[in-house]
């Protein structure tokens, strides 16, 4: 068990460590700072400290980033301090949030520092007492990486080097100091006593001995390189081996002279030095500093000198070989320079990968889609080819040729079916809404669905009461609520209960939804069966998605029914969890406030006494052919046009016009520009479009250009029913022959 942590910090042996560095209450120092500042903005941390723990407070040796008056003040109580946790235990202390730490929380520097985040590693001596820490401070949660730890530790251990230059290099200067006073008395004695007592000389003598004995020993630490030199003519007269090895050379060399302060100190560094210099010969004492030295080979080695002068224009220097630390703030500093680089390079790889991702996705969406649609249009031409043909080779069978005839108009009310679903999905499509009870049409359903669900699930249908009606498009909501209904029973397997409901659901607290502000019923269909994972829910409302085995679903029920939704004013919401079945709710607008469109809407009627003229314009030979037969045979006179300039042409040429029938895209010259140039000809002149296709384009288009009546109508249209849309706007007050 570890001891108590008021006992790690009062031990006598680590507050003496931490007295001989002679650090606490000192002034700033440029060395500690510059590290400091290294950490700071490598970690990009908001405050970095230097962090020396007392018996009973922490003093800050630096602080860069802390807020007054702490700054000022370069000191805490333990009240207010993480470092004594990590003096006590001796490893680094890791905190993403103090106030989510069961010991820290309550520590007075999380509400008065503001320390949220943390990461601290200890400031240990060679002999192993912790005398503090080097620590990283953030005002909210960070999550720190094993890298900034390793880092934080690459820097304590610089600092702890810096602590040791200075311990040695205090050290040797007052031993130094010491032995050389001592040495200077006991020579005084020596001399004063010579002559009275020699027994007393050789004790003197012995004296100086020991002394310069020891002074030996000082100048053979290995990592400690020791030069004196003279201040007037800046050679170095002595060295220990330690430093001529780090500068490569020989003590034949510093014989010789060969050592200077100008050729050992590059041109760079020389006004730097000078500034030194003066400083040493008006206070005594010399740095520390840092400088590049020039080797005997002509190789850089970073130092951090301190010196003293020792008087008669001698100075002593120690120094400590500090090239690996500035390799690594070298190694930093580039891999600064290049992380931006590299993120730019690794977000702009994701970002193509996600382009390429996307592409595939559409082009398998648009595969399966064209496989499914070639699928169903192939059988419908087979049909209608097959058709044709038994038309031609039986014509004079007339109950076979209407059975064929009948057989070709199913196939085409096909074709025209998927067209509509195709655009429902695609929130293209023109709805033909109305006013729809809910009560009848649900209850409708119930009994359609309970023999074709099966005999062992059940249907419920629940309705509000005074529930208003809603505007919408009845055939296409029947046909919703019954693949919802499938879906249901496919996800219950054998037995299960199925429960349609309706009821009032303001718009209000809904932004969720995306629905504009007024009433509307939410219709939902619940099942209660196995339910869909997180991972499932998220990926329903995509096309093309299913769960099914192959050939079993298309993936396009769920976003078809979201599409009708949408476009009839209103919004789909799915929601299920594993075990609790699934609920689709489906939101549509009241029918009291919305009007139904009342274009092209008028009851069919009969032609007029005159036989009225129709003017056909239509690109497709086989498409016109049958419409001009079928407009005949209503009793009309047609007159054909193949595009839009020979439409003209006749006009122009006092062709007569009753109603101007025309395809919507056609080469050259499309119908609403026709119709535009016709109308200017014929003002007023009645006028039906016929299309494939029908977006808000187009309505648009419609609106803001025709003059006169006009209608728009969806390709496929049955003969009849053109031919009364023609009569019903011929009855219209307004309009007439235009011959």
């Amino acid at each position: 068990m570890p001891p108590p942590l008021a006992e790690v910090l009062r031990d006598p042996a680590r507050i003496a460590a931490l007295r001989e560095t002679g650090l606490l209450d000192s002034s700033s120092d440029s060395a500690f700072d510059r590290l400091a500042d290294l950490a700071q903005r490598v970690l990009g941390a908001s405050v970095i400290l230097v962090s020396l723990v007392d018996v009973d407070r922490q003093y800050f040796k630096c602080c860069p980033g802390l807020p007054e008056p702490w700054a000022s003040r370069r000191q805490t109580p333990l009240s207010h301090s993480f470092c004594q946790y990590v003096v006590a235990s001796g490893e680094p202390l890791v905190v993403e949030d103090a106030r989510q730490h069961p010991v820290l929380r309550d520590n007075l520097a999380v509400r008065d520092l503001n320390v949220i985040a943390y990461l601290g590693v200890p400031l240990r001596t060679p002999d192993g007492h912790r005398i503090g820490s080097l620590c990283a401070i953030e005002a909210k949660p960070k999550a720190w990486t094993p890298n900034d730890v390793a880092i934080m530790g690459d820097l304590a251990e610089s600092i702890m080097h810096e602590i040791a230059v200075r311990r040695l290099m205090n050290g040797a200067l007052r031993q130094s100091e010491s032995e050389l006073r001592r040495s200077n008395a006991e020579l005084r004695n020596a001399m004063t006593e010579a002559q009275s007592a020699r027994r007393q000389s050789e004790q003197a003598a012995a004296a100086l001995r020991e002394s310069k004995a020891r002074l030996e020993k000082v100048l053979e630490v290995e990592t400690l390189g020791v030069m004196f030199w003279d201040m007037a003519s800046g050679r170095l007269t002595d060295a220990n081996d330690a430093f001529l090895t780090m500068m490569g050379y020989s003590r034949d060399d510093l014989a010789r002279g060969d050592m200077t302060w100008s050729n050992l100190t590059p041109p760079e560094f020389q006004q730097a030095s000078l500034t030194e210099l003066g400083a040493l010969q008006e206070t005594g004492r010399l740095g520390p500093y840092e400088k590049e030295y020039v080797r005997k080979d002509g190789a850089r080695q970073w130092l951090v000198i301190a010196g003293s002068s020792l008087g008669d224009g001698v100075c002593v220097e120690f120094c400590v070989d500090i090239s690996g630390r500035k390799q690594v703030e070298a190694a930093l500093l580039s891999l600064n320079v290049t992380l931006e680089q590299r993120i730019r390079a690794a977000v702009k790889e994701r970002e193509t990968a996600l382009t390429r991702l996307a592409q595939a996705q559409k082009l398998t969406a648009l595969g399966e889609l064209a496989g499914g649609v070639a699928h169903d249009f192939n059988n419908i031409a087979q049909a209608i080819m097959g058709g044709a043909s038994m038309i031609g080779r039986h014509a004079d069978n007339a109950t076979r040729v209407r059975h064929f005839a009948e057989m070709i108009a199913e196939a085409g009310a096909r074709a025209g079916s998927i067209t509509r679903r195709l655009l429902s999905f695609a929130r293209c499509g023109d709805l033909r809404p109305e006013v729809v009870a809910l009560a009848p049409l649900l209850e409708g359903l119930r009994d359609l669905l309970v023999q074709t669900l099966g005999a062992n699930l059940t249907l419920h249908v629940a309705v509000a009461a005074d529930l208003p009606p809603v505007f919408v498009d009845k055939g296409q909501l029947e046909t919703v609520l019954v693949n919802l209904a499938t879906n249901a029973r496919d996800a219950m397997a054998a037995t299960g209960a199925i429960t349609f409901a309706a009821d009032r659901a303001p718009a209000q607290g809904r932004d969720d939804l995306g629905l504009a502000a007024g009433d509307y019923v939410a219709i939902t269909v619940a099942d209660t069966g196995a339910g869909m994972d997180a991972a499932t829910l998220d990926r329903a409302l995509e096309p093309f998605f299913t769960t099914k085995a192959p050939g079993k679903g298309t993936g396009l029920g769920l976003p078809m029914a979201r599409g009708f939704a949408e476009q009839s004013g209103g919004a789909l919401q799915v929601r299920s969890a594993m075990g609790a079945g699934t609920t689709v709710s489906i939101w549509l607008p009241v029918g009291e406030r919305v009007r139904a469109a009342a274009s092209c809407a008028a009851a069919p009627a009969k032609p007029r006494g005159a036989t009225p003229r129709v003017l056909l314009v239509e690109d497709e030979d086989a498409v016109r052919e049958v419409l001009k037969c079928e407009l005949e045979d209503a009793g009309f006179q047609v007159a054909e046009a193949s595009g839009g300039a020979m439409a003209l042409a006749a006009i122009d040429a006092g062709e007569q016009v009753d109603v101007l029938v025309s395809d919507l895209s056609m080469p050259e010259m499309d119908g609403m520009t026709l119709i535009r140039a016709a109308q200017e000809r014929r003002k007023r002149l009645p006028t039906i479009l016929l299309t494939g296709y029908v977006g808000d384009a187009a309505a648009l288009a419609i609106g803001s250009q025709a003059q006169g009546s006009i209608c728009l109508l969806r390709k496929p249209i049955a003969g009849s029913a053109l031919a009364d849309r023609v009569a019903t706007i011929l009855e219209q007050p307004d309009a007439g022959p235009t011959g």
